[in-house]
C-alpha cells in the first residue's frame, strides 16, 4: 500500500478551513491539531506546515463567524502546547462570548507559559459570571513559587469591596484548594454581606475536620437561610433539599459534639422549608437517635420535601417507632412521600404494614403499586399472594413483570401456601385469559411466566387443597 504523503493531506485541510460549512472547517481543524500534535516538529516541512496552519488559525479565531469553530482553533492551540499562541489566547480571555473566554483560559492552562498567569488572574477575578475554565487553568500551575503567588493574588481578592470579585477569588480558591487560603476564607464567613458569607462556609468543605465546628456552629444559626444551607453542607455533607443519593456528597464530620446535633434538630422547625429539608437530610445522614422524634413529628411538614427527607432519615436511624407513622404517610398526597414511606418500611422490615401494602396495590400512581409489589415480595406473607395474582392484571407492563417476579419469589424459599392462596389461585386461573395471551407473539412470554408461576404455587400446597387438573386450565 503506498504511503499517504503528509503535505497532500495538509493541503487538503487547510482548503477545508475555507469552506462555507462549518462543520468542514471544525473537521478540518480537529485533525490538524491531531497530525501537530503527534508529529516530531523537527523537520522543515512539518514546521513549514505548522506556520501555515498556525496564521490560518489565528485568522479564524479573529474572524470566523461560527463561535464553534472559533472555540476549536483555540483548542487546537491548547492540544498543540503552542507557545507562540499565548498572545491571541490572552486576548481572547476578553472575548464577549463568553465561552469563548473558557476556551482561551483551558488552553492557557495547558500550555502553561507562566506569562499567562496575571491575565488568567485578571479575568478570574473580575468575569462577570465565571467559568470554571479559569481557575481550572490556574490551577494546573503547580510551580511553588508561581503557585504561592497565585494564592496571594486570590486571598487579596477575598478582600476586595466589591461582592463579584471576592466571590470569584473565593471560587478560584475552592477549586484550588490550598491550605494556606483557609484563615482567609474562615474570616470570610464572618462578613456580613451574605453571599460571601455562604461562599466561604461552602469553601471550608475543602478542610472539613472538627476543629472548624467553632465556625460552623454559629453559622447554623446565620440570619440567612443560605448560610444555615451551606453549613449543613460542610458539616452533614448534604447539599440541597433532597435526600437522594446525588446529593450525599461525603460522609457528616465523625464525632460530632451535642451541641451541633442539637442546632441542626433546632433547624427542622425553621420558617423556610428549604431549611428544615436539609435539616431532615442532615439528621438521617449523622444517625443520632435524639433525632428521632423530631423526624417522627417532621412526617406531618406541609413542605413535600421536608416530608420526603424524614422518611429517608428515619429509614436511615432504623426507627422502630416510627412504624405507625410510616404507615399513615401512604396516604400523603405526595405520591414520591408514598414510595419513599413504602420501600423505609420495607427497609425496617415491618411486617405489622402488609395490609396497608396490599391496600397501596390499588394507588392511583403506578410508581406506589410498584413499590407495594417489590416490598410485598421481600415480606413474602402468603395473605399477599391473592391481592398480587390481582396485580397480574395491571394496565401497565412493568407492574405485571413485578407482580411475576414477586410471585415468583414464593415458589424460590418454598413457602407453603395456604388453602385461601389456593383458592384465589385456581379462581384466577379460571377467569384470566390464557388463550388470549398464548396466541398473541407479542404476549406469548407473559403466558408462559406467568402459568409457570401459578403451576409452581400450586405445587407449594398440601395435596388435599388440590382439586382437578390445574395446569390443563393455563
Amino acid at each position: 500500500m503506498d504511503k499517504i504523503d503528509p503535505s497532500v493531506v495538509f493541503k487538503s485541510l487547510m482548503r477545508k478551513l475555507d469552506d462555507p460549512n462549518p462543520d468542514e472547517r471544525l473537521s478540518a481543524i480537529a485533525t490538524l491539531g491531531v497530525m501537530f500534535k503527534s508529529s516530531s516538529h523537527s523537520d522543515y516541512d512539518t514546521l513549514s506546515m505548522i506556520d501555515d496552519a498556525v496564521q490560518k488559525l489565528r485568522q479564524i479565531i479573529k474572524k470566523d463567524p461560527s463561535d464553534n469553530v472559533r472555540i476549536a482553533a483555540i483548542g487546537a492551540f491548547g492540544e498543540m502546547n503552542y507557545r507562540d499562541s499565548v498572545p491571541i489566547l490572552i486576548n481572547s480571555l476578553k472575548d464577549p462570548t463568553p465561552n469563548i473566554c473558557a476556551a482561551a483560559a483551558k488552553a492557557l492552562g495547558l500550555i502553561g507559559d507562566p506569562t499567562s498567569v496575571h491575565f488568567l488572574l485578571d479575568a478570574a477575578l473580575s468575569a462577570y459570571d465565571q467559568n470554571p475554565s479559569l481557575p481550572n487553568a490556574l490551577a494546573r500551575f503547580k510551580d511553588p513559587k508561581i503557585a504561592k503567588n497565585i494564592v496571594d493574588a486570590l486571598l487579596k481578592g477575598v478582600e476586595s469591596p466589591e461582592t463579584a470579585v471576592a466571590k470569584n477569588a473565593i471560587n478560584a480558591l475552592i477549586v484550588i484548594n490550598d491550605p494556606r487560603a483557609l484563615p482567609a476564607l474562615i474570616k470570610a464567613s464572618k462578613k456580613p454581606n451574605q453571599e460571601i458569607r455562604e461562599l466561604s462556609i461552602y469553601s471550608l468543605s475543602n478542610f472539613r475536620n472538627e476543629q472548624l465546628l467553632p465556625v460552623l456552629l454559629p453559622a447554623l444559626s446565620d440570619s440567612s437561610s443560605a448560610v444555615k444551607i451551606a453549613a449543613i453542607y460542610v458539616i452533614a455533607g448534604v447539599e440541597g433539599n433532597m435526600f437522594s443519593f446525588s446529593n450525599l456528597h461525603y460522609d457528616p464530620i465523625p464525632n460530632l459534639p451535642k451541641d451541633v446535633i442539637s442546632s441542626i434538630i433546632s433547624l427542622s422547625k425553621d420558617p423556610d422549608p428549604e431549611v428544615r429539608a436539609c435539616s431532615a437530610a442532615a439528621l438521617g445522614k449523622i444517625g443520632d437517635t435524639s433525632a428521632e422524634s423530631p423526624l417522627i413529628a417532621a412526617l406531618n411538614d406541609p413542605e413535600r420535601n421536608v416530608r420526603l427527607n424524614a422518611t429517608y432519615a428515619l429509614g436511615n436511624l432504623g426507627s422502630s417507632k416510627a412504624t405507625k407513622n410510616l404507615i399513615k404517610i401512604m396516604n400523603d398526597p405526595s405520591e414520591d412521600v408514598r414510595v419513599a414511606g413504602i420501600f423505609v418500611l420495607a427497609q425496617l422490615k415491618e411486617k405489622t404494614a402488609i395490609p396497608d401494602l396490599i391496600g397501596a396495590l390499588k394507588d392511583s400512581n403506578s410508581n406506589v403499586r410498584f413499590a407495594a409489589i417489590s416490598t410485598l415480595g421481600i415480606f413474602l406473607d402468603v395473605s399477599s399472594i391473592p391481592p398480587l395474582l390481582e396485580s397480574l392484571k395491571d394496565k401497565e407492563s412493568y407492574l405485571r413483570e413485578a407482580a411475576i417476579d414477586a410471585l415468583r419469589k414464593f415458589t424460590e424459599q418454598k413457602i407453603p401456601i395456604d388453602k385461601k392462596s389456593y383458592a384465589a389461585i385456581r379462581k384466577f386461573t379460571e377467569s384470566f385469559h390464557f388463550e388470549k395471551l398464548k396466541s398473541d407473539p407479542e404476549t406469548r412470554q407473559a403466558h408462559a411466566d406467568i402459568s409457570n408461576v401459578l403451576s409452581d404455587l400450586a405445587s407449594q400446597s398440601k395435596p388435599e387443597m388440590r382439586q382437578g387438573n390445574l395446569k390443563s386450565k393455563l
